[in-house]
């Protein structure tokens, strides 16, 4: 099981009451409904749910015979939050589209799933569901003798689309005309104008130094716009990062980063500074926490620090291959 709980034991642990079906249909929702009981400064999935195709839990939930419902279909994870006698009541329910590999009725467990929550302090802590057993009928059990049946024989057709007979003959007398016209242009056109010159693009580390500069320069603090200041700060050295060590670093959690630097970058130093900017962009994004003004100066510096320490060393050769990914510049 790839969900592991860690949720410390200075302060109670959030209940947790789960609703799933016994019985569902191959290739229909069934819904994992968890009703979260906690305290009222904890909110529950700050980061909304996040389950990767490429992470642990998205391949053991492959594994499993179960998929999420498409990002654009109409079913999809609901959160619902409320309070009452001092306590925060927050309710989720998550689609799942069970896919057994095998017709017929199928017996298939949904695994655990961690469930993340923030707590008052900014920590985020994780807790895990059970796994939930569920028999998976055949979409076509209900009929024991089902055939294929043909296609219905076409009906003759009766009445002639005049306008597009002629309009197809319009096109085929002009298309030659057309071709001696596309000739003629790709003929001219390299003569008329000059190719443009390619600009060559800058490396990472110096964009991100540029962004960082003029978020600075652009006094958001002193204006009070805290919240823009950070998002812009932690977009910057998500960019950064992903760009230099190959992966989508905006398109990635919190999580997905930290694991992929893991994985590409020799010798990474800076593990901790990257995991507290990103956990406390995801609260003020998510979690509508204010950072404080210093947290913004201390998150900008941090950043540029590690954006100076991970640059490559210059290469005195300009024919010699681009540097790997490196922890940290020698």
């Amino acid at each position: 099981m790839s969900c592991q709980p860690t949720w410390s034991q200075d302060r109670e642990k959030p209940r947790i009451a789960e609703k799933f079906p016994n019985r569902a249909t191959a290739g229909h929702v069934a819904e994992l409904e968890l009703v979260v009981t906690h305290l009222p400064g904890e909110v529950v999935l700050p980061a909304g749910l996040t389950l990767s195709s490429d992470g642990p839990e998205g391949q053991e939930l492959t594994a499993a015979h179960f998929r999420l419902p498409d990002a654009h279909s109409l079913v999809g994870a609901r959160v619902e939050r409320s309070e009452q006698s001092g306590q925060a009541i927050t309710t989720v329910r998550i689609p799942f589209i069970p896919l057994p590999p095998q017709p017929g009725r199928v017996e298939l467990t949904l695994p655990a799933l961690p469930v993340s929550i923030a707590r008052a302090s900014g920590k985020l802590e994780e807790l895990c569901t059970t796994p939930h057993a569920l028999v998976v009928e055949d979409a076509l059990a209900s009929n024991p003798s089902a055939v294929l049946r043909a296609d219905p024989d076409a009906g003759p057709q009766i009445e002639v689309w005049t306008a597009a007979r002629d309009a197809s003959l319009a096109v085929l007398a002009a298309l030659p005309v057309l071709l001696l016209l596309l000739w003629a242009l790709k003929k001219l056109l390299p003569r008329l104008k000059k190719p443009p010159v390619a600009k060559k693009p800058l490396p990472p580390w110096e964009t991100a130094l540029l962004a960082l500069s003029a978020i600075d320069a652009e006094g958001l603090l002193e204006r009070g716009e805290v919240e823009t200041h950070f998002d812009r700060v932690s977009d910057t050295l998500r960019e950064y990062l992903g760009s230099r060590y190959g992966f989508d670093g905006l398109e990635s959690t919190t999580r997905e980063s930290l694991r992929l630097l893991g994985d590409k970058a020799n010798k990474f130093e800076f593990e901790r500074e990257v995991r507290t900017i990103l956990q406390r962009a995801d609260l003020v994004k998510f979690a509508r926490r204010l950072p404080e003004v210093e947290e913004c100066k201390d998150a900008i510096e941090q950043s540029r620090r590690i954006v100076q320490k991970t640059t490559p060393a210059p290469t005195l050769d300009p024919r010699a291959a681009p540097p790997a990914a490196e922890g940290v510049r020698s």
